[in-house]
């Protein structure tokens, strides 16, 4: 009876983490897919710089042919810098021969400054999509509830919305575990974390920072391993054993943006399997 009543709550279990998996794996999903939409859908720099270059040239054309132009009509046939008789279509608004140039070098203005910006937006969304794909990935990678738990604290209402911050929050044991997740969130933990945090990075490799906010002078040994279990998840998706350094952050000494020399730290090994 002992073994039936164990195999069907083993069972159950299993079948309750598998569930919770599928749904909080779909309401990840969903985000992944609205950021890779708006990915789609960010317009191209060369055709923005196209763009810029030939509002600058119809802004010149119209200051050339100022005194062609009349006041409030929507287009004019004008000759271009080759000769060649176009026939210029006039931004809307522009009240006076005058504005005409100087709405075509504002709109010329504006595509160069959105092309200059569009790696930034793009690189941003790939960074989200990027973490967003290893949390799925460790959502299906928890062994009980416990684990699936972690990684899934209770959401607190918030009186308005905010803006995204560059690294996720955990509560393991009661404190808040900060984790970057990517460069620039490393950078931020950097900045904000205080002399007596607790400051984690895999060993000898590229990896997202991770902060443990205490003013303990120790904290358990199942807070240490946690966090670095979460370091380790976060930053490969390679299977095996890592080191994982950690120490206060009054240890950590910044040399360039998130890269970084440590003093007296002290190594967990951490497993990662299938």
């Amino acid at each position: 009876m002992e073994t039936y009543l164990l195999q069907t709550y083993q069972q159950r279990t299993r079948k309750l983490l598998q569930d919770r998996q599928k749904v909080e794996g779909a309401r990840v999903d969903k985000k992944i897919q609205r950021m890779q939409k708006e990915l789609i859908k960010l317009q191209d720099e060369k055709k923005l710089l196209i763009e810029a270059e030939n509002n600058f040239e119809y802004g010149n054309l119209a200051l050339a042919n100022i005194h062609r132009i009349k006041p409030y009509v929507s287009s004019v046939k004008l000759l271009d810098f080759s000769g060649v008789e176009i026939e210029l279509k006039l931004p809307e608004g522009a009240r006076t021969s005058a504005e005409v140039g100087e709405l075509f070098f504002k709109k010329a203005k504006k595509a160069k400054q959105k092309a200059s910006g569009l790696h930034i937006e793009r690189e941003g969304l790939s960074e989200k999509i990027d973490f967003l794909e290893r949390f799925k990935a460790n959502i299906f990678l928890t062994q009980n509830l416990d684990e699936l738990d972690l990684l899934l604290p209770p959401q607190k209402k918030k009186a308005k919305k905010e803006p995204p911050k560059p690294y996720e929050v955990f509560w393991i044991e009661g404190q808040k575990v900060l984790l970057g997740k990517n460069k620039r969130g490393n950078i931020e933990l950097l900045k904000i974390a205080r002399a007596g945090d607790i400051w984690m990075h895999i060993q000898g490799m590229p990896s997202t920072h991770v902060i443990i906010q205490t003013s303990k002078q120790n904290v358990s040994d199942k807070l240490l391993y946690a966090a670095a279990k979460l370091c380790v998840d976060f930053s490969t998706t390679k299977i095996g054993r890592f080191l994982v350094d950690y120490t206060h952050r009054r240890e950590v000494k910044v040399q360039s943006e998130a890269n970084v020399l440590y003093n007296k730290y002290q190594t967990l090994s951490i497993d990662k399997a299938h």
